[in-house]
Order: structure tokens, then C-alpha cells, then sequence
């Protein structure tokens, strides 16, 4: 008895030690500060999206990338001023972790993200697609600097659309050399000058990332794209389901990079979800399948879906609002603190 005694504290550090820890029933490293950051801003997603690829073009016995990310949370799409704001409103809520979004120049006066993780030697890289008129983040510069400097100031911005002016830069995802690599700039994709885009978002992802975002040490690589929501609005669903086929091509690529890679962290956010009433089984599916048919369309959700895959990723369970994305990518659990608290990295 004496010698179980003595001998208990020793069985119980070795059960401690050999503890698994798990997220959805898989094996998982908690409070992982997060040096690659991918971050997809995909509007109008819904998670039930997913069935139009499911039921079509992806074979039964495997999930697609979304579905088997880490985490999935819900996110509230309101703010201060309106319930189910439009997307880019509730992309920029989620960027400066503010609710006060007026859909005025008074909303690029908040410190965004990237400019926390400049401070932390992080480069930031955004992708546009789809993103004309306000969607853009290009319509900051139509406002006045605020606090000496511009929303922009610390990012390279590449946008898939028509230049404003002559003396604009250009980049293709073919070029020897690509504008963004030594400091911040703007360039506009050059194969999106006649009207239409003759290079594809995988194209330019992959490209822009193998060649540019890759080598740095810490990065977040943005991507914003509207054309899910574009589609859905039109009621386009053979596009629809293309442009989902392209995410998941995209998501699968980068899940695979974070698989040998224990820093990287993949963010997917929505918002203004367009949930749709699918069709029956039988003929009125056939029907949805092959010509779109037989399909409601709704309101925008008051909810939105985030997911997450990765280091930290932990974060991005269960319900909270649009802005705490902000906090939730910027927040990890600290180490100094024997108490187990947490804070943010700054």
C-alpha cells in the first residue's frame, strides 16, 4: 500500500503527459499562435451550399474541404445600423472588429487587422474578385486618410478588375516577376482589362502564393471573392456550382500546405449567406441538377458560417458576432499566465 502510494504520482504525470487532445474528434494542438494565415472571405456562402456538391460532382465516401474542416462557427450578421447588412459591410465588421459600420468613409477610420500584424512583422496580401464598386476595399482610397495614413498603407492589394486609370500597375500570374514582392502596392490583373477576366482565381491564388506570399516568414493572404454571391443572385445555378468547385479545389490545395505545416491556420468567413430551399428527391432534383429548377430562393440569413482549419482554429467555434473576427484571429492562449488566461498577441 505504502509503495502504491508513493508510486500514484508517478502513473498519474505519465497519464497527464500522454493525454491526446482533440477537436471534432481529431488530433489537435491547442494555442498554436498562427504565423501563415490564409483567410477566405467567400460572400453570400451557406454551409448548405455544400449539397450541390455533394449530391453532384464530389464521390460519396469523401467530404469535401469545407466539411472536414476543424471548427465551424455561426456568426450574428448585424450591426448598429442594420440587421443582415450587406457582404462587404460584414467583410469590413469582420476586419476592424467594429459593429459601427455606416457604409461611410467613418468606417475606414478603424484600425484594421493587418495593421497589428505589421507590427509583429506579418505581410499581408489581398486578392479581389469580384469586387466592383463598393465590394471593393480600393473604395477606402476615395476617402480621407485618417490618422496620417491610409487604410491601405500596409498591404498589397491585387485586384481581378478593369484599372481606374492608364498610369495604374499591372501584374498577370504568368510574369517573370510579380508588383508586391518588396513593399505595399496596388496592381490590377491585366488579363481583366477587356471586360471580362481571362485568368481564373486558382490561377492567380496559386500563382501569387507560390512566388510571393510563401517565403515570408509570417503573412496573411486574404482572399476576397463575390461570385457565389453574384451567381446566386441571378440564379445562376451551373455557374454557382462551378465557382463552389473552384473553392474547393482552392480549400484542398491549402488544407494540404497546413498538413505539414503546424503554423498555418485557414479561415473561411461568409457573409450575407443566401440560403436556398432545395428541391425534393426524384425528377424535381434531376431537374434542379441539370437546368436549376425547382429551386426557392431567400432572404440573407441573420447568420453567416465561419470555419476554420489549423493552428488556432480552435477559435472559431460556436456563435458570436461577424466583428469578433477580428479578435478571434488576433487572440491565443498565453503561456506566462500559469492561471490559463488568455490575450492577444499585441
Amino acid at each position: 500500500m505504502k509503495l502504491f502510494l508513493i508510486l500514484l504520482p508517478f502513473f498519474l504525470f505519465l497519464g497527464s503527459c500522454s493525454r491526446v487532445h482533440l477537436l471534432g474528434m481529431q488530433k489537435h494542438e491547442f494555442s498554436v499562435q498562427p504565423k501563415h494565415i490564409i483567410w477566405f472571405q467567400l460572400a453570400g456562402l451557406n454551409e448548405e451550399h455544400v449539397a450541390m456538391l455533394r449530391f453532384a460532382t464530389l464521390p460519396n465516401e469523401r467530404k469535401s474541404s469545407l466539411e472536414s474542416m476543424d471548427c465551424l462557427g455561426k456568426m450574428w450578421n448585424y450591426n448598429f445600423y442594420k440587421i443582415r447588412p450587406q457582404s462587404n459591410l460584414g467583410f469590413l465588421a469582420q476586419m476592424v472588429g467594429k459593429d459601427n459600420i455606416k457604409n461611410s468613409c467613418a468606417d475606414y477610420s478603424y484600425s484594421p487587422a493587418w495593421n497589428i500584424l505589421e507590427k509583429l512583422n506579418y505581410r499581408t496580401y489581398i486578392l479581389e474578385n469580384g469586387a466592383n464598386g463598393p465590394k471593393s476595399l480600393l473604395n477606402s482610397l476615395n476617402c480621407p486618410a485618417s490618422g496620417g495614413g491610409s487604410f491601405l498603407d500596409q498591404v498589397t492589394l491585387w485586384s481581378m478588375a478593369k484599372t481606374a486609370t492608364e498610369s495604374d500597375l499591372l501584374f498577370h500570374y504568368q510574369d517573370k516577376t510579380i508588383e508586391g514582392i518588396d513593399k505595399p502596392v496596388i496592381a490590377f490583373d491585366r488579363a481583366c482589362q477587356n471586360g471580362i477576366c481571362f485568368s481564373s482565381l486558382t490561377e492567380n491564388v496559386r500563382s501569387l502564393y507560390r512566388r510571393i506570399v510563401l517565403d515570408k516568414k509570417s503573412y496573411l493572404f486574404i482572399i476576397r471573392d463575390f461570385n457565389l454571391e453574384s451567381k446566386l443572385k441571378e440564379g445562376k445555378i451551373a455557374e454557382t456550382r462551378e465557382v463552389l468547385s473552384e473553392y474547393e479545389k482552392l480549400l484542398s490545395y491549402f488544407k494540404d500546405e497546413a498538413t505539414g505545416n503546424p503554423l498555418m491556420e485557414i479561415v473561411v468567413t461568409s457573409s450575407a449567406a443566401l440560403p436556398i430551399e432545395y428541391p425534393d428527391q426524384g425528377v424535381p432534383w434531376i431537374e434542379f441538377e441539370n437546368q436549376g429548377k425547382n429551386i426557392l430562393y431567400k432572404k440573407t440569413a441573420l447568420t453567416s458560417p465561419a470555419f476554420a482549419f489549423g493552428a488556432g482554429s480552435e477559435n472559431f467555434c460556436g456563435f458570436f458576432n461577424e466583428s469578433e473576427v477580428y479578435s478571434r484571429l488576433l487572440w491565443f492562449k498565453t503561456d506566462r499566465d500559469k492561471k490559463g488566461g488568455a490575450g492577444f498577441w499585441f
